[in-house]
Protein backbone atom coordinates (compact mmCIF):
# COMPACT_ATOMS: atom_id res chain seq x y z
CA UNK A 1 0.00 0.00 0.00
CA UNK A 2 0.92 3.29 -0.83
CA UNK A 3 0.68 6.42 1.24
CA UNK A 4 1.96 9.64 0.36
CA UNK A 5 1.90 13.23 2.66
CA UNK A 6 1.50 16.81 1.31
CA UNK A 7 1.82 19.87 2.98
CA UNK A 8 0.15 22.83 1.48
CA UNK A 9 1.38 26.36 2.28
CA UNK A 10 3.46 28.88 1.43
CA UNK A 11 5.72 29.42 4.52
CA UNK A 12 7.13 25.74 3.74
CA UNK A 13 8.62 27.04 0.63
CA UNK A 14 9.55 30.64 2.23
CA UNK A 15 11.88 28.77 4.94
CA UNK A 16 9.87 30.76 7.31
CA UNK A 17 8.23 26.96 8.70
CA UNK A 18 9.33 23.83 8.91
CA UNK A 19 7.10 21.13 7.85
CA UNK A 20 6.79 18.93 10.96
CA UNK A 21 3.17 17.69 10.41
CA UNK A 22 4.61 15.59 7.93
CA UNK A 23 7.20 14.10 10.37
CA UNK A 24 4.87 13.21 12.62
CA UNK A 25 2.36 11.86 10.33
CA UNK A 26 5.35 9.63 8.66
CA UNK A 27 6.60 8.51 11.91
CA UNK A 28 2.25 7.36 13.35
CA UNK A 29 1.99 5.20 9.96
CA UNK A 30 5.45 3.78 10.77
CA UNK A 31 4.15 2.39 13.97
CA UNK A 32 0.88 1.21 12.66
CA UNK A 33 3.10 -0.86 9.46
CA UNK A 34 2.18 1.33 7.10
CA UNK A 35 5.17 2.66 4.75
CA UNK A 36 4.75 6.17 3.50
CA UNK A 37 6.70 5.85 0.27
CA UNK A 38 6.69 10.31 -0.25
CA UNK A 39 6.58 13.51 1.21
CA UNK A 40 5.07 16.31 -1.43
CA UNK A 41 5.24 19.79 -0.38
CA UNK A 42 3.56 22.94 -2.74
CA UNK A 43 2.36 26.29 -2.10
CA UNK A 44 -0.86 28.50 -1.90
CA UNK A 45 -1.61 28.35 -5.73
CA UNK A 46 -4.49 26.43 -7.20
CA UNK A 47 -3.17 25.57 -10.15
CA UNK A 48 -0.30 23.92 -8.26
CA UNK A 49 -2.40 22.11 -5.57
CA UNK A 50 -4.42 21.09 -8.71
CA UNK A 51 -1.57 19.40 -10.43
CA UNK A 52 0.47 17.60 -7.09
CA UNK A 53 -3.31 16.07 -6.63
CA UNK A 54 -3.35 14.26 -9.70
CA UNK A 55 -0.12 13.13 -9.35
CA UNK A 56 -0.31 12.26 -6.27
CA UNK A 57 -3.63 10.10 -6.78
CA UNK A 58 -2.05 8.62 -9.82
CA UNK A 59 0.22 6.75 -7.75
CA UNK A 60 -0.72 6.41 -3.87
CA UNK A 61 -3.69 4.50 -2.52
CA UNK A 62 -3.84 7.15 0.38
CA UNK A 63 -3.01 10.43 0.98
CA UNK A 64 -2.77 12.45 4.12
CA UNK A 65 -2.80 16.16 3.28
CA UNK A 66 -1.85 19.45 5.57
CA UNK A 67 -2.96 22.86 5.38
CA UNK A 68 -4.83 25.24 4.08
CA UNK A 69 -8.32 24.72 5.10
CA UNK A 70 -8.09 28.48 6.77
CA UNK A 71 -11.04 30.99 6.40
CA UNK A 72 -8.28 33.55 3.93
CA UNK A 73 -8.38 34.14 -0.02
CA UNK A 74 -5.22 32.16 -0.09
CA UNK A 75 -6.89 28.76 1.85
CA UNK A 76 -6.96 26.95 -1.66
CA UNK A 77 -7.09 23.17 -0.60
CA UNK A 78 -10.81 22.47 -0.74
CA UNK A 79 -11.32 24.06 -4.27
CA UNK A 80 -8.22 22.34 -5.48
CA UNK A 81 -9.57 19.31 -4.16
CA UNK A 82 -13.29 19.42 -5.78
CA UNK A 83 -11.44 20.08 -9.02
CA UNK A 84 -9.18 17.55 -9.18
CA UNK A 85 -12.77 15.05 -8.06
CA UNK A 86 -14.96 16.93 -10.92
CA UNK A 87 -17.29 17.92 -7.60
CA UNK A 88 -19.14 20.92 -6.73
CA UNK A 89 -18.36 22.67 -3.73
CA UNK A 90 -21.10 22.92 -1.05
CA UNK A 91 -22.00 24.40 2.41
CA UNK A 92 -22.22 21.48 5.14
CA UNK A 93 -24.83 23.11 7.61
CA UNK A 94 -23.73 20.42 10.15
CA UNK A 95 -20.09 21.64 9.53
CA UNK A 96 -20.98 25.35 9.89
CA UNK A 97 -22.72 24.38 13.20
CA UNK A 98 -19.52 22.75 15.11
CA UNK A 99 -17.80 26.56 13.93
CA UNK A 100 -20.64 28.89 15.08
CA UNK A 101 -20.76 26.46 18.30
CA UNK A 102 -16.58 26.85 18.75
CA UNK A 103 -17.10 30.91 18.53
CA UNK A 104 -19.75 30.69 21.00
CA UNK A 105 -17.58 28.76 23.61
CA UNK A 106 -14.84 31.84 22.55
CA UNK A 107 -17.47 34.23 23.57
CA UNK A 108 -16.83 35.75 20.18
CA UNK A 109 -18.61 36.97 16.94
CA UNK A 110 -18.19 34.63 13.76
CA UNK A 111 -16.54 36.58 11.45
CA UNK A 112 -18.70 36.15 8.12
CA UNK A 113 -15.07 34.70 6.15
CA UNK A 114 -15.04 31.52 8.48
CA UNK A 115 -18.36 30.15 7.21
CA UNK A 116 -16.34 29.12 3.65
CA UNK A 117 -14.55 26.52 6.21
CA UNK A 118 -17.69 24.56 6.11
CA UNK A 119 -17.42 24.76 2.52
CA UNK A 120 -16.50 21.07 0.78
CA UNK A 121 -16.04 19.34 -2.23
CA UNK A 122 -19.75 17.46 -3.17
CA UNK A 123 -19.89 13.52 -1.15
CA UNK A 124 -16.70 14.90 1.09
CA UNK A 125 -16.94 13.18 4.45
CA UNK A 126 -16.13 16.10 6.91
CA UNK A 127 -13.74 15.20 9.60
CA UNK A 128 -14.75 17.05 13.07
CA UNK A 129 -12.32 19.66 14.60
CA UNK A 130 -13.31 19.90 18.13
CA UNK A 131 -10.30 21.99 18.97
CA UNK A 132 -10.16 24.77 16.09
CA UNK A 133 -12.39 26.27 13.49
CA UNK A 134 -11.42 23.99 10.56
CA UNK A 135 -12.88 21.18 10.14
CA UNK A 136 -11.49 18.23 7.88
CA UNK A 137 -12.64 16.12 4.80
CA UNK A 138 -12.10 13.17 3.45
CA UNK A 139 -13.01 12.55 -0.32
CA UNK A 140 -12.20 9.97 -2.95
CA UNK A 141 -10.07 11.47 -5.69
CA UNK A 142 -9.51 8.60 -8.56
CA UNK A 143 -8.52 5.26 -6.54
CA UNK A 144 -6.55 6.89 -3.79
CA UNK A 145 -8.93 7.53 -0.19
CA UNK A 146 -7.53 11.47 0.34
CA UNK A 147 -7.93 13.03 4.34
CA UNK A 148 -7.54 17.02 3.82
CA UNK A 149 -6.50 18.78 7.87
CA UNK A 150 -5.97 21.84 9.00
CA UNK A 151 -1.93 22.59 9.02
CA UNK A 152 -2.07 23.40 12.85
CA UNK A 153 -0.30 20.48 14.66
CA UNK A 154 -2.08 20.05 17.35
CA UNK A 155 -5.97 19.78 15.09
CA UNK A 156 -4.26 17.82 12.84
CA UNK A 157 -3.00 15.40 15.33
CA UNK A 158 -6.39 14.86 17.10
CA UNK A 159 -7.85 14.23 13.67
CA UNK A 160 -5.25 12.12 12.77
CA UNK A 161 -5.33 9.66 15.82
CA UNK A 162 -9.16 10.15 16.46
CA UNK A 163 -10.92 10.17 12.78
CA UNK A 164 -8.16 9.44 9.99
CA UNK A 165 -6.32 6.34 11.56
CA UNK A 166 -9.37 4.58 12.47
CA UNK A 167 -11.09 5.36 8.60
CA UNK A 168 -7.82 3.41 7.47
CA UNK A 169 -7.94 0.78 9.58
CA UNK A 170 -11.54 0.01 8.65
CA UNK A 171 -11.14 0.19 4.65
CA UNK A 172 -7.20 -1.49 4.94
CA UNK A 173 -7.38 -3.67 7.72
CA UNK A 174 -5.72 -6.58 5.83
CA UNK A 175 -2.81 -4.90 5.37
CA UNK A 176 -2.10 -3.50 9.03
CA UNK A 177 0.88 -5.13 10.87
CA UNK A 178 2.03 -4.43 14.52
CA UNK A 179 5.21 -2.12 13.64
CA UNK A 180 8.19 -2.63 16.44
CA UNK A 181 10.77 0.30 16.18
CA UNK A 182 14.05 -0.05 18.57
CA UNK A 183 16.30 3.16 19.85
CA UNK A 184 19.55 2.98 21.00
CA UNK A 185 21.47 6.26 21.68
CA UNK A 186 25.52 6.26 21.23
CA UNK A 187 27.84 8.62 21.79
CA UNK A 188 31.77 8.27 20.66
CA UNK A 189 31.60 5.99 17.54
CA UNK A 190 31.38 7.96 14.20
CA UNK A 191 28.33 7.21 11.79
CA UNK A 192 30.81 5.07 9.41
CA UNK A 193 31.82 2.94 12.36
CA UNK A 194 28.10 2.16 13.21
CA UNK A 195 27.23 1.91 9.82
CA UNK A 196 29.60 -1.27 9.41
CA UNK A 197 28.20 -2.61 12.47
CA UNK A 198 24.78 -2.85 11.18
CA UNK A 199 25.99 -3.82 7.91
CA UNK A 200 26.82 -6.92 9.84
CA UNK A 201 23.49 -7.26 11.82
CA UNK A 202 21.46 -6.59 8.92
CA UNK A 203 22.75 -10.29 7.32
CA UNK A 204 21.97 -11.66 10.94
CA UNK A 205 18.70 -10.07 11.17
CA UNK A 206 17.34 -10.05 7.17
CA UNK A 207 13.71 -9.45 8.53
CA UNK A 208 14.53 -6.24 10.61
CA UNK A 209 15.74 -2.65 8.93
CA UNK A 210 18.55 -0.92 10.72
CA UNK A 211 19.01 2.69 10.83
CA UNK A 212 20.93 5.71 12.32
CA UNK A 213 19.77 9.52 13.24
CA UNK A 214 22.31 11.89 13.84
CA UNK A 215 21.35 13.94 16.70
CA UNK A 216 24.61 15.79 17.31
CA UNK A 217 26.58 14.89 18.63
CA UNK A 218 25.01 11.85 19.54
CA UNK A 219 24.06 8.99 16.81
CA UNK A 220 20.74 6.76 17.26
CA UNK A 221 20.33 3.68 16.33
CA UNK A 222 17.14 2.46 15.06
CA UNK A 223 15.95 -1.00 14.02
CA UNK A 224 12.74 -1.20 12.53
CA UNK A 225 9.80 -4.57 11.79
CA UNK A 226 6.62 -5.87 11.49
CA UNK A 227 5.50 -8.43 14.07
CA UNK A 228 8.61 -9.29 14.95
CA UNK A 229 10.23 -9.39 18.89
CA UNK A 230 13.53 -7.13 18.74
CA UNK A 231 14.77 -8.03 22.07
CA UNK A 232 17.17 -10.48 20.32
CA UNK A 233 18.32 -7.69 18.07
CA UNK A 234 18.86 -5.27 20.57
CA UNK A 235 21.17 -8.02 22.70
CA UNK A 236 23.28 -8.26 19.29
CA UNK A 237 23.77 -4.42 18.85
CA UNK A 238 24.58 -3.85 22.51
CA UNK A 239 27.21 -6.90 21.96
CA UNK A 240 28.37 -5.25 18.66
CA UNK A 241 28.80 -2.06 20.45
CA UNK A 242 29.12 -2.08 23.87
CA UNK A 243 29.34 1.06 26.20
CA UNK A 244 29.09 3.60 23.19
CA UNK A 245 25.61 2.61 23.88
CA UNK A 246 24.25 5.08 26.48
CA UNK A 247 20.40 4.32 26.47
CA UNK A 248 17.08 2.85 24.87
CA UNK A 249 14.59 5.06 23.58
CA UNK A 250 15.23 9.06 23.23
CA UNK A 251 16.92 9.86 26.02
CA UNK A 252 19.74 12.44 25.95
CA UNK A 253 22.81 11.99 28.11
CA UNK A 254 22.34 14.68 30.23
CA UNK A 255 18.83 12.52 31.69
CA UNK A 256 20.80 9.59 31.95
CA UNK A 257 23.68 11.06 34.50
CA UNK A 258 20.45 12.71 36.54
CA UNK A 259 19.13 9.68 36.94
CA UNK A 260 22.30 8.25 37.91
CA UNK A 261 23.20 10.48 40.20
CA UNK A 262 19.62 10.35 41.79
CA UNK A 263 20.37 6.90 42.00
CA UNK A 264 23.44 7.35 44.30
CA UNK A 265 21.73 10.35 45.83
CA UNK A 266 24.74 12.20 44.64
CA UNK A 267 25.15 15.69 43.63
CA UNK A 268 27.37 17.07 40.88
CA UNK A 269 29.16 20.93 40.14
CA UNK A 270 29.47 21.51 36.85
CA UNK A 271 31.77 24.54 34.97
CA UNK A 272 32.90 25.11 31.84
CA UNK A 273 35.67 27.84 31.43
CA UNK A 274 37.13 29.51 28.26
CA UNK A 275 40.61 30.17 26.97
CA UNK A 276 42.13 28.07 29.48
CA UNK A 277 44.97 25.49 28.96
CA UNK A 278 46.41 24.81 31.82
CA UNK A 279 45.83 21.31 32.80
CA UNK A 280 46.97 22.20 36.44
CA UNK A 281 44.81 25.23 37.08
CA UNK A 282 41.87 23.65 35.51
CA UNK A 283 42.36 20.36 38.29
CA UNK A 284 43.24 23.02 41.31
CA UNK A 285 39.24 24.52 39.60
CA UNK A 286 37.88 21.52 39.96
CA UNK A 287 39.05 20.58 43.77
CA UNK A 288 38.11 24.52 44.16
CA UNK A 289 34.18 24.12 43.43
CA UNK A 290 34.14 20.83 45.06
CA UNK A 291 34.62 21.89 48.13
CA UNK A 292 32.86 25.06 48.15
CA UNK A 293 29.85 23.84 46.74
CA UNK A 294 29.92 20.24 48.98
CA UNK A 295 29.05 18.20 45.81
CA UNK A 296 29.89 14.57 45.41
CA UNK A 297 31.73 15.29 41.76
CA UNK A 298 33.08 18.24 39.69
CA UNK A 299 33.43 18.22 36.09
CA UNK A 300 35.24 21.21 35.15
CA UNK A 301 36.05 21.49 31.27
CA UNK A 302 37.18 24.26 28.28
CA UNK A 303 36.50 23.65 24.98
CA UNK A 304 39.01 26.15 23.19
CA UNK A 305 37.74 28.47 20.69
CA UNK A 306 40.84 28.72 19.17
CA UNK A 307 41.45 27.40 15.35
CA UNK A 308 45.35 26.40 16.17
CA UNK A 309 44.58 23.68 18.96
CA UNK A 310 40.57 23.44 19.23
CA UNK A 311 41.51 21.62 22.21
CA UNK A 312 39.22 20.23 24.73
CA UNK A 313 40.74 19.46 28.78
CA UNK A 314 38.04 17.74 31.16
CA UNK A 315 38.43 17.60 34.71
CA UNK A 316 36.63 15.10 36.78
CA UNK A 317 37.10 15.28 40.11
CA UNK A 318 35.51 13.76 43.48
CA UNK A 319 36.40 13.50 46.95
CA UNK A 320 39.02 10.59 46.59
CA UNK A 321 40.52 11.03 43.24
CA UNK A 322 40.99 13.50 40.37
CA UNK A 323 40.97 12.56 36.53
CA UNK A 324 42.24 14.98 33.64
CA UNK A 325 41.42 14.17 30.38
CA UNK A 326 42.69 15.63 27.23
CA UNK A 327 41.47 15.41 23.43
CA UNK A 328 41.34 17.50 20.28
CA UNK A 329 38.04 17.23 18.02
CA UNK A 330 37.91 19.47 14.91
CA UNK A 331 35.00 21.24 15.03
CA UNK A 332 35.30 24.59 13.79
CA UNK A 333 32.23 26.68 15.36
CA UNK A 334 31.79 27.19 18.95
CA UNK A 335 28.49 25.83 19.64
CA UNK A 336 29.67 22.50 18.32
CA UNK A 337 32.44 22.25 20.29
CA UNK A 338 30.81 23.31 23.87
CA UNK A 339 28.18 20.55 23.08
CA UNK A 340 30.06 17.81 21.84
CA UNK A 341 32.50 18.11 24.81
CA UNK A 342 29.65 19.12 26.91
CA UNK A 343 28.92 15.26 26.33
CA UNK A 344 32.16 14.17 26.52
CA UNK A 345 32.11 15.00 29.88
CA UNK A 346 29.00 13.45 31.33
CA UNK A 347 30.25 10.38 29.49
CA UNK A 348 33.01 10.66 31.56
CA UNK A 349 31.16 10.53 34.49
CA UNK A 350 28.32 7.94 33.47
CA UNK A 351 31.10 5.48 33.47
CA UNK A 352 32.77 6.81 36.12
CA UNK A 353 29.23 6.23 38.27
CA UNK A 354 28.21 2.97 36.67
CA UNK A 355 32.04 1.79 37.29
CA UNK A 356 33.19 1.33 33.23
CA UNK A 357 36.21 1.65 31.55
CA UNK A 358 37.00 4.75 30.10
CA UNK A 359 38.49 4.26 26.47
CA UNK A 360 40.77 5.56 25.33
CA UNK A 361 39.51 7.18 21.56
CA UNK A 362 36.77 9.07 21.26
CA UNK A 363 35.31 9.16 17.60
CA UNK A 364 38.55 7.66 16.44
CA UNK A 365 40.59 10.79 18.27
CA UNK A 366 42.83 10.03 21.41
CA UNK A 367 41.79 10.34 24.39
CA UNK A 368 44.91 11.10 27.04
CA UNK A 369 44.44 10.81 30.77
CA UNK A 370 47.23 11.94 33.09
Amino acid sequence: MRIELLAIGEEFLTGSLVDTNSAYIAEQCNLLGLRVTRINCVGDDLTYIQNILKEITFRADILIATGGLGPTPDDLTREAASRSANVSLELYPEALEEIESYFVKLGVDMPESNKAQAIFPRGAQYLKNPIGTAPGFALKIGKTECFFTPGVPREMQKMLHEQIIPIIKQKFSAQFEESMILNINTFGLSEAIIGEHLKVLGQEFPKIKFGTRFTFPTIQIKAYANSINLEDAKIAIKARMGNWCFTDGSRTMRAIVDDLLKQEQSSLAFLEIEDEENAETIKNLAKTILITTKAAYSLVFNSSSTEETRKSIIVLADQNSTGCYSTILNFRDKYSRKEIFTTLALDLLRRKLLKLEVPNKYFGVQLLKS
